[in-house]
């Protein structure tokens, strides 16, 4: 027992000394706690005062009208299936939202694979999704297109010989070929033609380049990616099976193979992208980076997102997981591979045919979430 008393002292001792130490450690956590609000706010109030830095979309009514004030037959049954799936899915959820008004909004997101001086001169729509944000569930749908879907124009709006590859409507559309007359250049002529050929408008919309994606994975300090099995692309790249951390231009490369694969395949690597960066999004030493994230993405996405809805974006974020964020793929067996004379490249193609369940899957995959 004596022997304690000592040891005792000396603890007491120790820390009377050190309870400076404690002390203004115990302020710089608190310190750095505020800080990280601090930044958060920073981030909100930017985003308050900081206008859309796109032109805005204004496509055409879904369900043209004819002259005696019918919908086009045509049109009809496309337009019919897209209500009933809406009215079945409405019938099933809450329909007040949890953040922001709005029930629910259609993103257009296109990757294009441009890289110049001059941003978004020119591109073609590298990678296409439609992403359904229902902000009454919440959940986020997240569609992929594929680029080579062969399609058609909408007439006197968009200045090319039909048909064409989907990836193409965008290119038509830039500042560079100004061949669209409707507003969003390259994203609005994109908007359009799917809504044209698949009956789904886009409410908004966001673009990216090679040089913006590059920049954003490498702001978010890499992505951690599981690969099912390997990706041979040599000599361009090589990813093995298994987790492993991808800076930008890796991330890039992964997302663009297709030496030795098709379509699929790149579309399923994209995928197993999208839900990294997710994932990384959701981490909360990302909000770390928030000012160097702004300054670095300043100027490098193409959008007519406002700041309100960014800031409802943040919300759905902050109250899903990861299996509420929904990515659905079009299998094989809903299209047809095949070749076709494509005028405007005045050239045999490699294309995918579709028809009317590729359609049904497409409205399924957005609301009722159907693989």
């Amino acid at each position: 027992m004596e022997a304690e008393i000592p040891i005792m002292a000396k603890l007491s001792n120790s820390f009377m000394k050190n309870r400076y130490f404690f002390l203004f450690g115990g302020l710089i956590l608190i310190l750095g706690n505020l800080s990280l609000c601090l930044m958060a706010s920073l981030f909100v109030v930017r985003l308050w005062y900081v206008d859309p830095i796109g032109e805005s979309l204004s496509l055409p009514t879904m369900a043209p009208v004819s002259e005696e004030g019918t919908v086009d037959a045509e049109t009809a049954p496309v337009i019919t299936e897209l209500e009933e799936v809406q009215e079945s899915y409405l019938q099933v959820n809450p329909d007040r939202p949890k953040c922001g008004t709005e029930r629910e909004l259609i993103f257009l997101v296109a990757a294009i694979d441009y890289r110049g001086d001059t941003n978004y001169l020119y591109g073609l729509a590298d990678s296409i999704r439609l992403v359904r944000v229902d902000y009454a569930v919440p959940q986020i749908n997240v569609v992929s297109l594929p680029r080579s879907l062969l399609v058609e124009v909408p007439p006197d709006r968009i200045q090319a010989e039909n048909p064409i590859l989907l990836n193409q409507s965008y290119f038509f559309g830039t500042p560079g070929m100004q061949r669209y007359a409707g507003s969003g250049f390259g994203a609005g002529s994109l908007a359009e033609t799917i809504q044209y050929n698949f009956g789904v408008s886009a409410d908004q919309y966001a673009v990216i380049d090679f040089d913006g994606f590059i920049r954003f994975i490498d702001v978010l300090g890499g992505i951690e990616v599981d690969l099912p099995q390997e990706v041979d692309d040599r000599p361009r790249a090589y990813f093995p099976a298994g987790k492993q951390v991808l800076d930008g231009e890796q991330t890039l490369q992964l997302a663009r193979i297709r030496k030795r694969y098709d379509d699929w395949v790149r579309t399923d690597n994209q995928t197993i992208i999208l839900q990294a960066i997710f994932r990384k999004l959701k981490n909360p030493l990302v909000y770390y980076r928030l000012p160097e994230m702004i300054n670095s993405l300043e100027d490098a996405i193409l959008t007519d997102i406002s700041p309100e809805q960014i800031r409802n974006l943040l919300c759905v974020l902050q109250r899903i997981n990861a299996e509420d964020v929904l990515y659905a793929n079009p299998s094989q067996d809903l299209l047809v591979n095949d070749t076709a004379y494509v005028p405007s490249v005045d050239y045999q193609m490699q294309i995918l045919r579709w028809d009317e369940s590729f359609t049904s899957w497409l409205y399924r995959s957005l609301w009722l979430a159907v693989e």
